[in-house]
């Protein structure tokens, strides 16, 4: 024999009442977060979803542009440090001469390097 719908609903909502006292039994304190994610929700709210086309272009270009001149810098720096070890191992052996000759030049041109590197990259 069925029972009728009203006796299920009186069931379940006891089921219910009791699950619901339980599960506020269990729960953890509220957390005090001192106005914290106000905060954050009203910084998020603050700044738009979705930037401009133009503005989101702008920011590729300078991104791509950053990165070019990285890889420039790359391959000079890559291209002298090359020239600066040959140059240094074609004289072949060295008897007399003084290490420091040999190593300021190249010492130089990495310093120099460098420099002009660390410029080029902040100007960017």
């Amino acid at each position: 024999m069925k029972r009728p719908w009203s006796d299920i609903q009186r069931e379940s909502s006891a089921d219910d009442a009791w699950l619901e006292t339980m599960l506020r039994a269990a729960r953890s304190p509220a957390i005090d977060d001192d106005g914290f994610c106000a905060g954050v929700l009203a910084r998020v709210a603050a700044w738009p979803a979705v930037l401009a086309p133009a503005a989101a272009l702008a920011t590729v270009r300078r991104a791509e542009s950053r990165e070019q001149a990285n890889r420039r810098w790359t391959i000079a720096g890559t291209l002298a440090g090359t020239l600066v070890a040959v140059l240094a191992g074609s004289h072949g052996p060295a008897d007399g001469v003084d290490p420091t000759t040999v190593l300021l030049p190249g010492l130089a041109l990495l310093l120099g390097s460098t420099v002009l590197a660390g410029l080029a990259i902040s100007r960017s």
